[in-house]
């Protein structure tokens, strides 16, 4: 039998989460793509079944969580997001009763349009965050699909619009250029600053976000490890 997943805000971020009322154990924070489906219930039961505490985030704008989307930095929101978390209690919104907890080491799991908000989070956190696992992960948006075939993301926004009406609330016209306001985003500001281990799952045949540019990243990060699959 699976357990409720239970719901909660940290001021404009919504998120879910599963604890462990007990043990001090270490602990998922998962976040999502853009566009996502914003569903993760099954990986959030199988890591909590394997032990983990396991928390899954909203962008500020995006389904519950409130505000419009990338009206400011992301990373610094989550980053607030993740340390309230880190204080071990969290009023449901269900029952409105605290929950406490205790997270040992926070692990980050996100991939595509996560992987620079990651990257970014941990670079500024001063060791919040113990270890990174990305799939497929954006780099650097400014250079995404100038070298390399792949996804269109100023059409993206457009489309998000169209098809996402109220799960992403968007004023701004281009992604790419909406991004470009945030400097922590970019490989310039994170790449020497990550300070802890990060491991890259990427299937070779992804269209959507081109693999060499990962090959050419992972060298220049010093606990990093891509393993390509197909």
């Amino acid at each position: 039998m699976t357990k409720p997943i239970l719901k909660a805000y940290y001021n404009k971020i919504f998120f879910e989460f599963l604890v462990h009322k007990d043990d001090f154990v270490d602990a998922i924070i998962i976040l999502p793509g853009f566009p996502s489906s914003n569903n993760e219930d099954e990986l959030m039961q199988f890591f909590y079944e394997n032990g983990f505490n396991v928390f899954y985030l909203r962008y500020g704008g995006s389904f519950q969580s409130k505000g419009y989307f990338l009206e400011s930095n992301p990373s610094d929101d989550i980053t607030q997001c993740i340390k309230y978390i880190n204080r071990g209690k969290i009023v449901s919104l269900w029952d409105m009763e605290e929950k406490s907890f205790k997270n040992r080491d926070l692990i980050f799991l996100t991939g595509s349009f996560g992987g620079a908000i990651a990257c970014s989070i941990v670079a500024k956190s001063n060791h919040l965050i113990s270890r990174i696992i990305l799939s497929a992960p954006v780099w650097d948006f400014d250079k995404h699909n100038t070298t390399y075939e792949e996804q269109n993301l100023s059409h993206l926004s457009d489309f998000v619009k169209r098809a996402y009406q109220n799960l992403y609330r968007i004023k701004f016209n281009n992604l790419i250029n909406q991004l470009h306001k945030f400097k922590e985003l970019s490989p310039e500001y994170y790449l020497q600053k990550l300070n802890c281990p990060l491991l890259v799952f990427y299937d070779q045949e992804d269209k959507t976000v081109s693999i060499e540019h990962t090959r050419e990243i992972i060298k220049k990060i010093k606990k990093g490890r891509l393993i390509e699959h197909n």
